[in-house]
C-alpha cells in the first residue's frame, strides 16, 4: 500500500500558468475565489496525471507498506523518479520496528523502474509474520513547478482546463482524457508484460 499523506496543493504559480492559459482577466474583486476554483482545478489534474503516470510531479516523502517482497532480494518502488530511500523498516503486529541496515540495500534500477535491491550476493531479511515492510522514501522531479518535465506540466494544464471548459459535462459522470493530454501523457505509460 502505497501512502502519499504529503500530496502538495497547487502553488500560485501553478494556477497563474492556467489562469493565462485560459485567458482569464484579473484584477477584479472575486480574483480570490476564482484563483480558489482554479487551484482546485490544478490539483485535480495533477493528481489525475500523477496516477496515470506513476510519477510525481513535485518531490516529497511517501511510504510504501508491503507484506511480501517483490523476489527475495527486490522491491519495486510504484512511483518515479525516485531521489532516494530514507528508511527500509521491519514492522512486527505488535508495534515494534527495526530498520534494515543501509549496507545490506541499495537504491537501484530494475528494468528502468526504481527498486531497493539487497547488496550483491544478499536477501533481503525476512519480513515478520502478520507484519510488513516499509520504505520511506522521496520521489518526484523537484520542489518546484518548473522542475517537472513541460510535457507533463502541460498536460497538467490542458485537463485542468478541460476540466474548466467542461464543468457543466462533470455531472454526468466520469470521461475519457482528451487527445492532446493522453498523446503528452504515452511516453511515460507503463507497460506491462
Amino acid at each position: 500500500m502505497l501512502i502519499d499523506a504529503a500530496r502538495p496543493s497547487a502553488s500560485a504559480e501553478m494556477v497563474a500558468e492556467l489562469a493565462a492559459h485560459l485567458r482569464l482577466p484579473q484584477g477584479f474583486a472575486d480574483d480570490a475565489a476564482s484563483e480558489a476554483a482554479l487551484a482546485r482545478l490544478m490539483d485535480a489534474a495533477a493528481r489525475v496525471v500523477e496516477d496515470r503516470t506513476r510519477r510525481a510531479l513535485l518531490q516529497r516523502v511517501m511510504l510504501l507498506r508491503v507484506s511480501a517482497w517483490d523476489s527475495p532480494d527486490a522491491l519495486s518502488l510504484p512511483v518515479e523518479p525516485v531521489a532516494q530511500v530514507l528508511e527500509l523498516a521491519l514492522a512486527h503486529d505488535d508495534g515494534a520496528r527495526a530498520t534494515v541496515d543501509p549496507a545490506l540495500w541499495r537504491l537501484a534500477s530494475v528494468d528502468g523502474r526504481s527498486a531497493i535491491r539487497a547488496r550483491t550476493g544478499r536477501r533481503l531479511p525476512p519480513i515478520p509474520r502478520d507484519g510488513h515492510a516499509e520504505a520511506h522514501f522521496v520521489a518526484g522531479y523537484g520542489g518546484a513547478w518548473g522542475d517537472a518535465p513541460e510535457d507533463l506540466r502541460l498536460a497538467v494544464i490542458q485537463l485542468a482546463a478541460h476540466f474548466f471548459e467542461q464543468r457543466a459535462e462533470a455531472a454526468r459522470g466520469p470521461a475519457s482524457l482528451p487527445l492532446s493530454v493522453a498523446a503528452l501523457l504515452e511516453p511515460y505509460r507503463r507497460v506491462r508484460l
